[in-house]
């Protein structure tokens, strides 16, 4: 029993002992900056937090008060791989209302270059299928710059600052893109939207949301004709009409595939495009009518069926036709109206602005 217990206490495990793929499991719970850190502590480690499956996504996020364009080509060059297949980048949030960057920019991430796009990105991540860049500034890259990347197949923007020829291509060789995300960032022209349709063909999403945008009926009818994929549409603050909608609504492939469809902010709508996107797009389960003024016959939104959610925020229908005319024709579908949130079943409203009661049909 003596010995036992002796050799009990010369018995030395170091956390160095444990199996590599225990630490690597472990590492991968830890944030980018964090294994970074942990890098440092030894050689061992150093070699463990190489490791091509840690750094199967770049997130770069959380790092954007601390980290420059620099730090990050260097980590790229350092622990990219083929199996690098994810970059997220966040410039400063407050960065896109300043006209001028001060003076701690250069310790910051403010955008990226174009040697970025063309060398580094390929070569070392050659596989990589989504970027998606915050709060940047674009300015200096086009389009083109990312057809470098073969494989890519997710694109988002979102508050970046774009010149005005980022779609400005000769070159018209399709890309891999089949989801595409334009979120108050650039301002597009028809000419854009023609690019966009013949540069990526396999798209199934796209969303354009803008602070302003010069998209119409014309724009439309371009799209729907070469967009034959698209299962998910996001068209707000744009300048169509009940045509452009037809336009959709003719589409024999949109008709069978599209199930997301978001026109909010669109003021050229009338209650007419609500009987034509009932009658013809049956597959639609999401639709989104926030802030368009001229929709206002809720005995039309009866026919949509199939919805599972439909959000009629800051439109012209009002609340009471909602509950009583709406709600119980559509038991399965969450309706979004005025930040509330209704189901047939339950429906919480306020009385004198005090009592809250909850109400079955």
């Amino acid at each position: 029993m003596g010995e036992l217990n002796e050799n009990h206490q010369n018995l030395k495990i170091s956390i160095l002992d444990l199996p590599d793929i225990f630490m690597i499991s472990v590492f991968e719970l830890f944030s980018m900056k964090k294994r970074l850190q942990i890098s440092r502590v030894c050689k061992k480690w150093n070699s463990l937090v190489k490791d091509a499956s840690l750094w199967a996504k770049f997130d770069f996020r959380d790092e954007k008060n601390g980290i420059n364009l620099d730090d990050i080509k260097n980590i790229i060059l350092l622990y990219g791989s083929e199996s690098s297949k994810q970059l997220f980048l966040a410039g400063n949030y407050s960065f896109h209302f300043k006209h001028k960057i001060d003076e701690k920019a250069t310790t910051q991430l403010v955008g990226i270059d174009t040697h970025f796009l063309k060398n580094i990105l390929p070569d070392k991540c050659s596989n990589m299928d989504k970027i998606v860049l915050e709060y940047l500034d674009l300015s200096s890259l086009i389009f083109q710059d990312f057809s470098f990347l073969k494989e890519l197949k997710i694109l988002s923007f979102k508050w970046c600052n774009m010149n005005q020829i980022f779609f400005n291509i000769n070159d018209r060789t399709e890309t891999k893109i089949e989801q595409l995300y334009l979120i108050k960032s650039g301002n597009l022209t028809v000419d854009d939207v023609k690019t966009i349709c013949w540069k990526m063909p396999y798209l199934n999403t796209l969303c354009i949301n803008q602070a302003q945008s010069s998209i119409n009926d014309d724009s439309i009818h371009y799209m729907v004709k070469h967009l034959i994929n698209l299962e998910s549409l996001e068209l707000t603050n744009t300048l169509i009409s009940d045509m452009g909608i037809q336009s959709i609504c003719e589409s024999p492939h949109l008709a069978k595939n599209l199930k997301f469809l978001n026109i909010s902010m669109s003021s050229c709508l009338t209650n007419s495009c609500l009987n034509l996107l009932s009658e013809h797009l049956s597959c639609l389960k999401s639709l989104y009518l926030t802030s368009c003024f001229g929709i206002s016959n809720v005995q039309l939104l009866q026919n949509f069926v199939n919805l599972s959610y439909l959000n009629l925020n800051n439109t012209s229908i009002e609340r009471e036709k909602i509950r009583e005319s709406l709600l119980p024709v559509l038991p399965k579908c969450e309706i979004d109206f005025g930040h509330e949130k209704m189901l047939n079943r339950k429906l919480m409203w306020t009385i004198n602005g005090s009592r809250n009661c909850v109400c079955s049909f």
